[in-house]
């Protein structure tokens, strides 16, 4: 029992800190990405990235339903 007391009140939420594309405002990226369409690419690649180590961290099978293909997420080219 006073084991599972002190495994309790010593766990502690865990941070991370966010870098990359992935650390811009929604704002930046659509500024970016009006001026320079070729930089949703990256944004996307840093997306997958991040999802796929999210997806590492969950249960086994939350992704089985999940669509990986990028051409069905960007844009067409403008």
């Amino acid at each position: 029992m006073a084991l599972s007391i002190l495994i309790a009140t010593t766990a502690q939420a865990q941070t991370a800190k966010v870098v990359g594309h992935g650390a811009s405002a929604c704002a930046r990226f659509n500024d970016e990405i009006h001026d320079n369409p070729a930089l949703e690419r990256e944004y996307f690649a840093w997306a997958q990235g991040f999802m796929s180590r999210a997806l590492m961290r969950a249960p086994s099978g939350v992704d089985k339903t999940l669509i990986y293909c990028q051409n069905q997420f960007l844009r067409k080219s403008r």
